[in-house]
């Protein structure tokens, strides 16, 4: 992959834009669909990889076969240099990679993680036994091997206002002093960083909770010339009916799952410590960790990383990030390019509560 391919994660979506990216992607007809697309530099189709979870056999194989096709191919599309590939225009204004954080926006890298408790009661990572049957069974998924990628942890971004950042972040702090964390900020954090689809699926199991649905709060620890501390301590309940699952059931869903429970409940506790330098107003830590109980699939429409058990916890880290490199400018997934097909809303102020579209 490394000495042969030039590897390119796309995001499907932006090929409904209008820009040279995007009508450069549908020309070729490449990118979405979660496959994998080889094409030579000016476009042209050469293979499908394919994709098999936990089977990179398969893959290696594809991928083989696409190094064959791309040799029967013409000089003139192989040869180094034969394709002169354009300057890039610039981006449709309607896209992320357009628009980006706004400025003094901060951003938080997120981190899913799967947990059991071993027999001490003890958490742990979880192990392929953690998971139901079916998702270790090849007739299934196609692998004995699926469960390896439920087992690390699943990442996303949470950008965080400088208005939100500079509320949490007192001029005259004193030791004991409680900071309501702004309700804003709450009420994104609820809504789109505390899911356990996250990761497995498009879903955004409870974008439509508000602020109400926990509360999040800040306790000023130590005061210092050049450092404040703060203690965060919270809670979220948070509920997703799923309402529509009582009316179908997919058929995998109904030979495989061994939980057929409907509705999906996270009730995570939440613990972290911030800090800033009182005087330039700059954060410099934010490490907050949220634990709980899963209660019901991770995904309603299919078997994915649905575990064995009633209820099983759940482990979600917030790291700030400090020196941002470009895959840190990454959308969050809920302010993702989806907007592609409403070019009426704005997914990134949505995201941000700048806008109820």
């Amino acid at each position: 992959m490394k000495t042969e391919f030039v590897p390119l994660a796309i995001n499907g979506r932006t090929r409904t834009f209008d820009d040279d990216e995007s009508r450069f992607l549908e020309k070729a007809d490449c990118g979405g669909q979660g496959r994998i697309d080889i094409i030579t530099a000016s476009g042209k189709f050469v293979a499908r990889g394919e994709l098999q979870v936990g089977n990179p056999r398969t893959h290696l194989a594809s991928l083989e076969r696409a190094l064959k096709a791309w040799a029967a191919l013409p000089e003139s599309e192989r040869k180094p240099g034969a394709i002169q590939v354009p300057e890039r225009g610039p981006f449709d204004p309607r896209r992320n990679a357009a628009k980006g954080p706004p400025k003094g926006t901060l951003i938080v890298r997120v981190y899913n993680r799967q947990l059991e408790r071993t027999s001490k009661g003890e958490y742990r990572h979880t192990m392929p036994a953690d998971y139901i049957p079916a998702l270790r069974d090849p007739k299934v998924v196609g692998s004995d091997q699926a469960t390896a990628l439920w087992t690390q942890p699943a990442n996303d971004y949470l950008w965080i206002t400088q208005a939100e950042a500079r509320a949490m972040m007192p001029k005259d702090a004193k030791p004991g002093e409680r900071i309501e964390v702004p309700a804003s900020l709450c009420q994104r954090i609820f809504r789109f960083h505390l899911d356990p689809s996250r990761g497995l699926s498009e879903n955004n199991n409870f974008g439509h909770v508000t602020a109400a649905a926990g509360k999040l709060q800040l306790t000023v620890e130590a005061v210092g010339g050049a450092e404040v501390r703060l203690r965060l301590d919270g809670y979220a309940n948070l509920h997703n009916p799923r309402s529509g699952l009582k009316t179908y059931l997919s058929p995998g869903i109904k030979e495989h799952s061994k939980n057929l429970r409907i509705p999906l409940d996270y009730d995570p506790r939440l613990l972290g410590y911030l800090a800033y330098h009182p005087a330039k107003k700059v954060l410099s830590r934010l490490d907050i960790v949220a634990l709980g109980e899963v209660r019901g699939r991770p995904n309603g429409e299919n078997i994915l990383a649905e575990r064995v058990g009633d209820a099983n916890p759940l482990g979600i880290a917030f790291e700030l990030v400090t020196d941002p490199r470009p895959a840190d400018f990454l959308p969050p997934r809920a302010a993702r390019d989806e907007a592609a097909a409403r070019p009426d809303v704005n997914l990134v102020e949505r995201y941000l509560g700048l806008t109820k579209k």
